[in-house]
């Protein structure tokens, strides 16, 4: 019944939130399809963009033309299509073509060239709307109706055991703090490491994410930025981790002090409710709409780029004490038990649309 287009095969946030969602509802005909060889996916379309940016808009042109063959042959035989991504532009336009059922699926803060061009799409094209955040439509401008779906987070797998909760005591001289997403200039690492290079307490710092082909030379300078600080300061030190599995994830947010999110834009990003299921102490950036789950010395911390009050809010996380963090990581899971954790709200959506 439904064919979910992404626009990467990296597996990310927007595949995690389907294929998490997918999980709750009967076994029906969903079918995968990533630009890029993928291990979700049997059948591909065309990356071209990952080896050079500005080859993205024939990457849309070939891929507009690979959807309406791939339907001839009868391999797309699906009448819903799922379009995850503001920048997935090939299978709207192709679904226009071919009178299929589109529901558009966005999962992040878009550019003012995206919000152009989905006004423009709006226009001539008729698609529903599905929004992870409902910031992003603000952002959009959206005044008609939409469907919004937060991310739904698996609280059996994010969860400590009894065993594992954290009593770090405070004569541990390393704080130690994690982060978790692609090496990219969005997520903002180039600031935070310049932040954290100024701390006058020892810190160690974990990024756990992809190095991207489109982002090498954001990745090199970043690189050479974390080599002069560390030959400076022998308080400061980072490690790149690459990409992990759950399993090996789940063990980095349960031995962390803290969480940190520095990007620079969002939608809502599900590795800060992994954490906070985690009972993470998170300390994150106000992008998308995490003002609407975490609040100030209640659920964690929250600092703006603009402000440039990172250090602060890091510094009130140092010195704050531990039966106060303790109860702010226990708060933090409470809330993402009360908001991402209500299975008949992706139930009975799909239920709707799969019976229209």
């Amino acid at each position: 019944m439904i064919t979910n287009f992404f626009l990467d095969n990296r597996i990310g946030g927007p595949h995690n939130y389907i294929l998490n969602i997918n999980k709750l509802i009967p076994k029906k005909n969903i079918q995968y399809i990533t630009c890029g060889t993928s291990n979700i996916s049997k059948i591909n379309l065309k990356n071209f963009r990952y080896y050079l940016k500005f080859l993205f808009i024939f990457e849309i042109i070939f891929n507009f033309f690979e959807i309406l063959y791939l339907n001839k042959q009868k391999k797309i035989t699906n009448k819903i299509f799922f379009v995850h991504g503001i920048n997935n532009y090939a299978p709207v336009l192709a679904g226009c073509f071919l009178n299929k059922k589109i529901y558009w699926s966005i999962v992040e803060t878009p550019s003012s060239i995206n919000k152009k061009i989905f006004k423009v799409l709006k226009f001539f094209i008729n698609f529903d709307i599905i929004l992870i955040s409902k910031k992003i439509a603000e952002n959009l401008n959206i005044q008609e109706k939409y469907y919004y779906l937060p991310p739904y987070i698996d609280l059996k797998f994010w969860k400590k055991n009894k065993k594992e909760i954290n009593n770090r005591k405070s004569q541990n001289k390393i704080v130690n703090l994690l982060c978790v997403g692609n090496i990219n200039k969005e997520k903002g690492y180039h600031i935070l490491i310049d932040n954290l290079a100024k701390v006058n307490f020892d810190i160690e710092l974990k990024i756990v994410g992809l190095k991207l082909n489109t982002q090498k030379k954001y990745y090199n300078n970043l690189i050479k930025k974390i080599d002069f600080y560390k030959k400076n300061n022998k308080k400061f030190n980072v490690k790149l981790l690459g990409w992990k599995n759950k399993k090996d994830l789940k063990k980095l947010y349960k031995n962390c002090d803290a969480f940190l999110l520095s990007s620079l834009q969002e939608g809502c990003p599900i590795v800060v409710l992994e954490a906070m299921s985690m009972e993470c102490f998170c300390i994150v950036s106000n992008v998308g709409n995490i003002s609407s789950f975490i609040k100030n010395m209640k659920s964690g911390l929250i600092f703006d780029h603009n402000k440039n009050n990172f250090l602060s809010r890091l510094n009130q996380f140092k010195s704050m004490k531990n039966k106060n963090k303790e109860k702010i990581r226990k708060s933090a899971r409470k809330n993402i038990f009360k908001i991402f954790n209500n299975k008949e709200i992706y139930k009975s959506f799909y239920n709707k649309i799969l019976l229209t």
